[in-house]
């Protein structure tokens, strides 16, 4: 490990190898010696500075972009994710035939136009009296622009002999956010951590990384089917399921993560052949959602309660580390299911103790239970709900 020294400590190096070499005292060392020593002593730093460069750059968890994606491309076989913008088949109404313009634009609420998102006709589209069916895409890439079947779009200009409400009947291509630098890299440093084993968890959890908008599944036999796995799914931040809770899959997520037949369960193998992939004595997997888990924080005489925001970040930050341990797919170093009073108070200290702030007691709630300490299992993740001081939410 490089550690760097100082500007001074170079320069201070410089001058005692020039005094010893001459067998002088350092103060007896001319000016145009201790200039040279200066510059010497930059030289040396900006050496320092590049051999430290190099070191990170070996590493997943400390290399530059350019170096993890070069990792990631032959770890994970893919590049960090962008966004995807997603397209929908709609049901237009027309009272003869028209034409509808390429690049007529529709969107949930036409009055509040400025505000919405935007889905736009890429190409010209002929309709005939009746029935009609064309593919929008949404100009913003990403699940905030996405769209569920049976949602109501309106032209922002009124279209000619057809209905200017169309209805989405189909989600022809998933938006996906686009995929964060710290999700990419803990991709990259999960893969290198695990080993492929034939469909044990961590193959499973391999497999999975593969989607940048996973950010983890939990995979366990299931319990009465030696052959069946439940697998939990959590989603990145960015492609959590619009109006749900950080982490929550998209319906799409679940249906597509694995080669297998949605309706059965049923792994299709030749599929999973091709890509190497042919788990052992593995029939059936179900895809399943996590499970969010309430948690509550309740204050006795918190001196402060303006600090509410900055303990609720804080809280969130630390319980966004706490989830459930799959043995054979992660290491024991990596274990952290349990989620203590003692630990999450040490969380809240750090807020409180830097703007002078004091409480009396604190109560965890999981669940609707006081405990001191909690383990999360299968797909159980921890959310915070609600924060009280002396019973008043805060």
């Amino acid at each position: 490990m490089i550690t760097i020294p100082t500007l001074n400590d170079l320069y201070t190096r410089r001058l005692n190898d020039y005094a010893s070499q001459l067998g002088v005292s350092v103060n007896d060392l001319s000016e145009q010696v201790r200039v040279d020593s200066k510059v010497d002593a930059a030289i040396d730093y900006e050496i320092y500075l590049l051999l430290s460069q190099v070191q990170n750059n070996i590493y997943a968890n400390k290399s530059e972009l350019s170096e993890l994606r070069r990792d990631g491309i032959m770890q994970l076989g893919r590049d960090i994710a962008p966004a995807v913008q997603g397209q929908y088949v709609v049901k237009v109404e027309a009272l003869e035939a028209t034409i509808i313009p390429e690049g007529t634009q529709f969107v949930i609420d036409k009055e509040i136009a400025s505000q919405n998102y935007i889905y736009i006709l890429d190409g010209e589209e002929t309709l005939t009296a009746g029935e009609n069916f064309i593919t929008l895409r949404a100009l913003t890439a990403g699940t905030e622009a996405s769209l569920e079947v049976g949602t109501i779009l309106t032209s922002i200009s009124p279209l000619t002999d057809a209905n200017d409400d169309v209805e989405v009947i189909e989600v022809v291509v998933a938006p996906v956010s686009d995929e964060t630098e710290e999700d990419y890299r803990n991709a990259v440093i999960n893969s290198k951590r695990i080993t492929a084993q034939g469909g044990s968890p961590s193959d499973w959890r391999l497999w999975a990384s593969e989607d940048s908008r996973v950010r983890n599944i939990y995979p366990y036999m299931q319990i009465g089917f030696p052959n069946n796995i439940d697998i939990y799914v959590e989603a990145t931040e960015n492609n959590t399921k619009p109006g749900e809770s950080i982490g929550y899959p998209t319906q799409e997520l679940l249906d597509n993560l694995y080669d297998r037949d949605t309706d059965t369960g049923i792994l299709i193998y030749d599929d999973i052949a091709e890509r190497g992939r042919r788990p052992m004595s593995v029939r059936n997997i179900n895809i399943l959602p996590i499970n969010h888990i309430n948690i509550d924080i309740n204050f006795t005489n918190l001196s402060n309660v303006s600090l509410a925001s900055q303990l609720k970040t804080s809280i969130e930050d630390f319980i966004y580390m706490i989830r459930p341990y799959v043995a054979g797919g992660q290491s024991r170093a990596s274990k952290k299911d349990i989620l203590s009073l003692g630990e999450l108070i040490g969380a809240i200290q750090g807020v409180l103790s830097a703007n002078g702030a004091t409480y009396q007691n604190i109560d965890m709630v999981v669940d609707s239970d006081t405990v001191f300490s909690y383990t999360f299992t299968y797909g159980d993740i921890p959310l915070l709900n609600l924060m009280r001081n002396n019973g008043t939410v805060i």
